[in-house]
């Protein structure tokens, strides 16, 4: 089956959190790493560290000095494998940041060659591997002076090494913070990546990805993350964990009857021979086994968002994002009202403290919402009115969303007409929707990302999946800041030429009204925009 040519993925968040098949540790020669990696190395048994750092023990430096890299854990199931690779930078040396980087991804796909790693256990099994590593030489090395033209050096050496080898792994570069992803994905772009995604899934589906950008760089896009997200992380989907608890519940000679009946009838069922209290273990259990986010859920917490919605248990998105930059996230019902900050209203209730907190699973629990989950149902709507909502991994007949949905519907009907309103949210799914298509026509785009050549049933899903995860990784490039990092001359790697003069004019005019706005007074509204404006364009956390 052609899956397609190798992919670079860009991302931000926690390298050692991702499910992946293996990931890059970065060290110096002399086997030394910062102060952030320590525990990771002593998770590995192969290094000691201190407030200063730490270093690896001494037979993985003696490999690491006869040959640039050293395996410190091989691929398995129980986690992925570790490369400790030299990626030293030397001072604005911006090609021995390149070789760096081309030589960690050459140990990387030799470690992965003949693995059978995290990716064959998951319930859909990506048709490639994924390897991680981090940007190197821009935080504290010898490369932050030039950190602009690094990023762009590295990613050009590694989409080069995927495309003189297609028999590899896929890869994604993880950025520790906002601004160097978003120099990055700068970057990227300016090195032909519309051009390049556009060739990938198609100028249709592109172009739609392109006007999601818009929404989310005007903060108006929603995630709304359902199960098929989490199957990337080792998690069953709906109908896979059922059937598991079928097996755990003893009623494998009921099945035929089972499978005949209602999922939300099947659940109550399951949890009246099993009980309350046998089933909240197995399903902690079953959420248990999800040790690291999928590559979506890092896709997806990397877009520019501040608000979504779940109807997953699981807690994953929620690590994700935090890692991405988000701060702490408020989970509604559970944390009471919203702060300021990043928001996930959890309709079908969730994990936390190593307990099940207000799970809908059952008929009678769905019935219930209706009872208790008003509020969070009124969210939701409203978030359907007054923002875009982007489902991914969510298949669109729930009847908790069916409810919501038919409310937002009579609104739109009794006051603008549902036609001339135009989409309110859209559905990236792996499967095809030509039914769901023509059903929520008006209200939701349902973009498939199958084709035909893909085949039907599990087969053909895998594809389609890591498709949707390069449409994610096109939405994150394109929902990027365009003023992004323009003050920095340390960015300017990262720019075109044309970006390049057009940021040089700007710090000239930034040096000029900076003195000048800040003699208006503290109090002065236009001193007050015209520096909210500069601030766009220095690297700072969202």
């Amino acid at each position: 089956m052609d899956v397609g040519p190798r992919h670079l993925f860009v991302t931000r968040g926690d390298l050692t959190a991702l499910h992946c098949d293996a990931w890059l540790l970065p060290t110096d020669r002399d086997g030394s790493v910062t102060p952030g990696w320590v525990v990771t190395m002593a998770a590995t048994g192969r290094g000691v560290g201190d407030a200063r750092g730490g270093r690896l023990d001494e037979p993985a430096r003696r490999e690491l000095a006869a040959d640039g890299a050293t395996v410190l854990r091989r691929p398995s199931a129980a986690g992925p494998g570790i490369v400790a690779c030299d990626t030293a930078v030397p001072h604005h040396d911006v090609p021995a940041a390149a070789r760096a980087a081309s030589t960690a991804l050459q140990r990387l796909t030799a470690l992965t060659a003949d693995a059978a790693g995290p990716s064959a256990a998951l319930e859909l099994p990506r048709p490639r591997p994924l390897v991680a590593l981090p940007t190197v030489g821009v935080g504290a090395g010898g490369g932050h002076g030039v950190r602009g033209a690094v990023l762009a050096g590295q990613l050009d050496a590694l989409q080069a090494a995927l495309a003189r080898d297609d028999a590899g792994p896929d890869v994604v570069l993880v950025c520790f913070d906002h601004e160097h992803y978003a120099a990055a994905q700068r970057a990227r772009r300016s090195a032909g990546g519309d051009e390049r995604f556009a060739a990938l899934v198609g100028p249709e589906l592109h172009e739609r990805v392109v006007a999601l950008a818009a929404h989310a760089r005007a903060g108006r896009l929603v995630p709304f993350v359902g199960a098929g997200v989490s199957m990337g992380a080792g998690l069953p989907s709906w109908v896979g964990l059922l059937d598991e608890l079928i097996a755990d519940a003893g009623m494998e000679a009921d099945r035929p009857a089972l499978d005949r009946l209602d999922l939300r009838d099947r659940a109550a069922l399951i949890q009246s021979r099993l009980g309350a209290g046998r089933l909240a273990e197995i399903l902690l259990e079953r959420l248990g086994r999800a040790r690291r986010v999928a590559l979506q859920h890092q896709l997806l917490a990397s877009l520019p968002v501040t608000e979504a919605a779940s109807t997953n248990w699981d807690d994953l998105f929620e690590r994700a994002w935090t890692a991405a930059g988000a701060g702490p996230v408020a989970v509604l019902p559970f944390d009471g009202r919203a702060a300021d900050g990043s928001w996930i209203v959890k309709l079908h209730g969730t994990v936390r403290d190593g307990r099940l907190h207000g799970v809908v699973l059952t008929r009678e629990d769905y019935l219930r919402f209706g009872a208790e989950r008003n509020a969070l149902a009124g969210i939701v709507q409203s978030l359907l009115l007054t923002r875009h909502m982007l489902f991914v991994g969510f298949g669109l007949n729930d009847e908790t969303f069916h409810r919501i949905a038919h409310d937002v519907r009579l609104v739109l009907e009794r006051t603008v007409g549902l036609h001339g309103t135009g989409a309110y949210a859209t559905s990236l799914s792996p499967s095809r929707h030509s039914v769901s298509e023509e059903l929520w026509r008006g209200q939701l785009d349902v973009l498939s990302t199958r084709r035909p050549e893909d085949g039907e049933g599990r087969a053909g899903t895998a594809p389609a999946a890591r498709r949707l995860e390069i449409l994610l990784d096109a939405l994150g490039m394109h929902a990027v800041d365009p003023l992004g990092h323009l003050l920095d001359p340390t960015f300017d790697g990262a720019l075109s030429e044309p970006q390049r003069r057009v940021a040089a004019a700007l710090r000239r005019f930034a040096a000029d009204v900076g003195p000048a706005s800040a003699a208006l007074g503290p109090d002065d509204p236009t001193a007050a925009a015209i520096a909210a404006w500069l601030d766009r364009m220095r690297p700072a956390d969202r």
